[in-house]
C-alpha cells in the first residue's frame, strides 16, 4: 500500500535504499506538492491525483510497495533523484538531462502545454511577448523547450503552475506557459474565472513514471503493471481527474472547448501508445 511508511507523509526521512533492487523493499516515491490533477497534496498532507491512482493500481498488480516521501517541488525532487535519495518520481516527461540518472516507463497520458493570459488581455503569441515576463515551472520539461525557442521572452521560473497563475492574476507576468490539465485543475480548485486559454505552444507532456536508472528491474515491474491496467480502469481514472473542461473549467473565450478536445485526444493517444508497446513487446 502507498501508506507503507505512514510517517513519511509528513516529512519523516525515509531509510536509505539498497544499492541493488529487490521487489520486496519499499520504493521511495517523491510526489510533487502542487501538480494537480496528476499529483498534489491533500489537506492532510497525503498525495493524491491521477498519477497516484495509477501507482496504486500498479501496486495491486505487481506487489510492489510504495513509500511516499514528503511532497516537494519538482526541482527539489529531481535533485533528490540525482543523489539516489528517492527511487521514483511520477508525472514526468523524459528529457536528455533527466536521462542521465532516470529511466522512464511508457507514457500513461499525453497533455499539451498551452499559453494562458488574463481574460481582459488581448490575444498574444509567444513571438509577440519579446522582453515581456512569462511564467513557467522551474525544472519543468517545457521550460527548456520555450527558453530555447523563444529566447527573447523574459522567462520567470516559478515553483509550480499555481504560483504561475497567481503571478498572472496579480499582473506581475504577462502570460503563463503550463500544461492544460494543470491549468484547468488549478482554475477549478481556486475558482479563478479571469483566465483565458490561447492554445498549444507546440510542446506535449508525455507523462511517465521515472525511476532510478540503475534499477532496470524496477522499470520492468512498473511497465508490467501499466500493461495490466484495463481500459475500464483507465477510463474511470480519467473521468475522475480530468472531467470535460467545457462543463468544469471557469475559463473565458474559446479556451474550454479547445482544452476539452485536446484532453480527449491526449487520453486516446496515451492508450494508443500503450497498445503499440504491448504489441511490440509481445511480438
Amino acid at each position: 500500500m502507498l501508506i507503507a511508511l505512514a510517517a513519511s507523509w509528513f516529512g519523516a526521512v525515509l531509510p536509505a535504499s539498497a544499492a541493488t533492487f529487490s521487489p520486496a523493499q519499499p520504493i521511495r516515491v517523491a510526489p510533487e506538492a502542487d501538480y494537480g490533477p496528476f499529483v498534489f497534496s491533500a489537506e492532510d498532507g497525503r498525495p493524491q491525483g491521477l498519477s497516484i491512482d495509477f501507482l496504486q493500481l500498479i501496486e495491486k498488480k505487481t506487489g510492489l510497495v510504495m513509500a511516499m516521501s514528503a511532497a516537494q517541488s519538482l526541482n527539489v525532487n529531481l535533485e533528490l533523484a540525482k543523489r539516489r535519495e528517492v527511487d521514483l518520481i511520477t508525472s514526468l516527461r523524459p528529457t536528455p538531462e533527466r536521462g542521465a540518472y532516470l529511466a522512464f516507463t511508457s507514457p500513461y497520458i499525453l497533455v499539451p502545454a498551452i499559453l494562458v493570459v488574463r481574460a481582459d488581455s488581448a490575444a498574444v503569441t509567444l513571438e509577440s511577448l519579446t522582453h515581456r515576463p512569462v511564467a513557467v515551472g522551474k525544472g519543468y520539461a517545457v521550460e527548456h523547450y520555450v527558453r530555447e525557442r523563444y529566447p527573447d521572452v523574459t522567462w520567470v521560473a516559478v515553483a509550480d503552475d499555481a504560483e504561475a497563475l497567481r503571478r498572472l492574476r496579480a499582473g506581475t507576468v504577462a502570460a503563463v506557459v503550463a500544461d492544460q490539465a494543470s491549468i484547468a485543475f488549478v482554475s477549478r480548485r481556486q475558482r479563478w474565472f479571469d483566465l483565458r486559454a490561447l492554445g498549444p505552444v507546440g510542446f506535449d507532456y508525455a507523462l511517465c513514471f521515472a525511476y532510478r536508472s540503475d534499477w532496470p528491474e524496477l522499470g520492468i515491474l512498473l511497465q508490467r503493471g501499466l500493461h495490466q491496467i484495463t481500459s475500464a480502469e483507465r477510463s474511470a481514472l480519467l473521468a475522475r481527474w480530468m472531467p470535460p473542461l467545457e462543463r468544469a473549467t471557469p475559463m473565458s473565450g474559446a479556451g474550454p472547448a479547445l482544452l476539452a478536445a485536446a484532453l480527449f485526444a491526449a487520453a486516446l493517444c496515451a492508450a494508443a501508445l500503450l497498445r503499440c508497446r504491448r504489441r511490440r513487446e509481445g511480438a
